[in-house]
């Protein structure tokens, strides 16, 4: 109100005839926002996990790229991960300047809408990757050689990737144009979102969650539990086996506990178990990532407690991918190791090669 009177002070000093008061007066005034402290700090936490979650991903993506011992048919799918958690952790950026801006400028909600419609997109794309992966190794552990090189052929593959990039696109924008949910810049929240107060909100929040949810999480429970009871059943009869040679060698002077020990420690033997325990901790870990990152948010879709919170923590575990699946595996953590220290990778790919190449010929 201040604002108007002030305008039409103003056209009266400058002599403006009363007509052009009133197009003065109407002029649409962008809204003045004001972020609160909790939203200011949201931001900042949004964009910290957004810049790890980037240098994580990107590390992943860049050691694929220069080492070929990395460029195998399973790594399609862990590289597929990197790049849509990579550009989930971009979409966030977007969510955090969302949170510290001050006026609903024009183009705001264009630009929330589509942060928030990329955003939909590659969350769907990072799970249905993950059961994917679970697909992948529960085929290559339990499975004949013969199953798994039949499967996950390049031209399988790369439908494979298609089709978990058009369901994650589809279910993000289909309901949309039957005024199901609505994206943008959510002024009750303060922040680019679906619009809460949208009268449909809630029902679209239930598709994406049932699409997103409940059949990945289903496929990844019976692969790695599949894969963990098939890992145990392989030691136990590898114990037997090693248990029925002993009294085959009952002859020997040794005393039988010795003998047994010496069982035990041999080279088979030992493999087997640190094989074992080392699936065994990777595995607890990718349920308990996936499990407390997805779940809460899944359940708040239902029952409309749904928040940015919980939303922060299904991105959480774009942060977490990298690590869980990088980090533990040896290879990628040799890579990791060379790249940090600005030394050549193992096995480079012919990409590095040239770019090896192209800076000694630069420092030459």
């Amino acid at each position: 109100m201040s604002t108007v009177l002030c305008v039409y002070e103003v056209c009266k000093l400058v002599g403006l005839s009363s007509h052009r008061q009133v197009t003065l007066v109407n002029v649409k005034m962008d809204p003045i926002l004001q972020p609160s402290s909790e939203h200011i700090a949201l931001g900042a936490i949004d964009l910290f996990l957004a810049i790890i979650a980037m240098f994580g991903n990107g590390m992943i993506i860049l050691a694929v790229s220069l080492s070929s011992c990395l460029q195998t048919s399973a790594n399609v799918f862990v590289i597929n991960l990197a790049i849509t958690d990579f550009l989930l952790a971009l979409a966030a950026v977007v969510y955090s300047l969302s949170f510290w801006t001050q006026t609903n400028f024009t183009g705001l909600e264009i630009i929330c809408a589509i942060a928030v419609a990329f955003a939909q997109t590659c969350v769907g794309c990072s799970i249905f990757t993950l059961a994917s992966i679970s697909v992948n190794r529960y085929l290559l552990v339990c499975k004949p050689r013969k199953i798994y090189e039949l499967i996950f052929r390049r031209r399988v593959i790369a439908l494979w990737i298609v089709t978990i990039w058009v369901l994650s696109s589809a279910a993000t924008v289909l309901p949309l144009p039957f005024m199901i949910g609505e994206l943008g810049f959510d002024e009750e929240n303060h922040q680019c979102d679906a619009i809460s107060s949208q009268e449909l909100a809630a029902i679209y929040d239930h598709i994406l969650a049932v699409a997103y949810f409940p059949i990945p999480l289903v496929v990844v429970i019976f692969c790695y539990t599949n894969i963990y009871l098939y890992v145990r059943r392989h030691n136990k009869q590898l114990r037997k086996q090693l248990d029925e040679q002993l009294p085959e060698n009952s002859s020997s002077t040794a005393p039988t506990s010795e003998r047994r020990s010496e069982h035990e420690d041999s080279p088979a033997k030992r493999r087997m178990s640190v094989k074992q325990i080392q699936i065994t901790k990777n595995l607890f870990l990718i349920f308990c990532v996936f499990i407390v990152c997805l779940t809460p948010h899944a359940l708040c879709s239902f029952i409309g407690c749904a928040s940015h919170y919980t939303r922060t923590l299904v991105a959480l575990n774009s942060l977490i991918n990298p690590f869980v699946y990088g980090i533990s595996h040896p290879y990628f953590r040799k890579v990791f190791v060379n790249l940090l220290k600005c030394k050549p990778v193992p096995e480079p790919s012919a990409f590095a090669s040239w770019l090896y190449n192209l800076r000694s010929s630069h420092h030459a």
